[in-house]
């Protein structure tokens, strides 16, 4: 006996529309980053330059989460930690890589 198969619709997301004020605008970038409980924090006029002043002392290996705002927009990113590692890696290469890597994903704010 055959059975019918019925095509579930999906909703798609609706467009939010985001009224940014003159505050908004110049505010600048707010990064944090917390590691195995405690927290580091930095500024800078770009999402990449606020990530590269994070500046975490001791051992930097462990799952992470990076958190980097612009006025009220937020947007927050679970590290493994390979990638937290490689974010705060003495090799300037890899640092540049990485630092490169995670402005990209913060970039949209």
């Amino acid at each position: 006996m055959k059975t019918k198969t019925i095509k579930k619709k999906i909703k798609k997301p609706e467009k939010v529309n985001l009224v940014l004020s003159d505050t908004d605008l110049k505010a600048e970038y707010k990064a944090s980053i917390k590691i195995l409980g405690k927290i580091y924090a930095s500024t800078g006029s770009t999402a990449k330059e606020a990530i590269e002043n994070l500046k975490p002392i001791g051992k930097c290996a462990g799952v992470s989460v990076i958190t980097v705002s612009k006025g009220e927009i937020k947007r927050e990113k679970i590290l493994t930690s390979v990638n937290t590692f490689r974010l705060f890696s003495l090799s300037p290469t890899t640092r540049n890589v990485a630092i490169k890597n995670m402005s990209i994903l913060f970039d949209n704010i």
